[in-house]
């Protein structure tokens, strides 16, 4: 079911151009890519849905779960330090890596966390699947993988650390 709702989303993209042009090409994130451009890249998308998708991302993590400003700049941080093996020679553009990084933060307050990182990876590997097949084309899966699963860990690290600070007062 999910991977329908996928492949009908991402087939509307021709009813949302593209408009990537060379400048923005220029700062994209790529392999061997100048400091820069780690620090701009989210901020251009390949069109208006790619932008509308990562907005409502964003958005639902900011204003439905207990996250700061300190998260954000984390998940920003994390987004950014995507290594080259993640990334490959094709120009990534897009909050998505932000995005994920920040449901791997927010994975602290999961209540069922089985089935949230579930949920959440499913997200990665459904479109990568679809990617692989040639149904869908342009998604930066090993950024998302590479900003979830680093955030998740940080957080999970960042849990036991208070536990274990809280049993020794």
């Amino acid at each position: 079911m999910y991977c329908a709702v996928l492949i009908l989303v991402f087939n509307t993209q021709h009813v949302f151009r593209a408009v990537i042009t060379d400048d923005v090409l220029r700062l994209a994130l790529f392999d061997g890519c100048p400091l820069v451009n780690r620090l701009l890249y989210h901020h251009f998308h390949a069109n208006l849905l790619h932008l509308l998708l990562n907005m409502w991302c964003f958005l639902s993590c900011v204003l439905f779960v207990r996250v700061r400003a300190g998260h954000i700049a984390l998940a920003f941080l994390i987004a950014s330090a995507t290594p080259p093996l993640y990334t490959g020679a094709t120009p990534i553009i897009g909050l998505s890596g932000v995005c994920y990084a920040l449901l791997g933060i927010i994975s602290r307050y999961a209540v069922n966390k089985k089935q949230y990182h579930f949920s959440v990876l499913l997200t990665i590997l459904c479109p990568a699947l679809l990617s692989w097949l040639g149904v869908i084309g342009g998604l930066a899966n090993g950024v998302h993988l590479w900003s979830y699963t680093t955030a998740a860990a940080i957080s999970s690290i960042s849990v036991l650390l208070k536990k274990r600070r809280d049993n020794t007062q």
